[in-house]
């Protein structure tokens, strides 16, 4: 069989996630990804953010963050990433990971 024939499967997910909004315009965001394909419940993914939007005319937002990626195989390593990301309303966004561990 070919690579995208035996890839094809039936994946199912499950994502929770929860925003706890702060003071002057601040939240923490948390996310987690399950795996339930075959009723299985594999931790995928996990990640936390700081978020800030608000500045000048509600036109800046900033998040700062970490997430893992679980996903493993034979040459597959779990992965960590530490970034921060800053986003102008009208220009776009600037992202750039921190801290990247294989």
């Amino acid at each position: 069989k070919s690579y995208f024939n035996t890839a094809n499967k039936e994946k199912e997910d499950l994502v929770i996630k929860a925003t706890q909004k702060l003071p002057n315009q601040w939240a923490v965001t948390w996310i987690q990804e399950y795996d339930m394909t075959n009723g299985a419940r594999k931790l995928d993914d996990s990640s936390i953010a700081l978020n800030y939007g608000g500045g000048v005319q509600n036109c800046l937002s900033i998040s700062l963050g970490y997430n893992r990626d679980t996903t493993t195989d034979r040459d597959i390593k779990p992965i960590d990433e530490v970034f921060v990301m800053i986003n102008f309303k009208y220009l776009g966004a600037i992202s750039s990971t921190q801290l990247k561990k294989r």
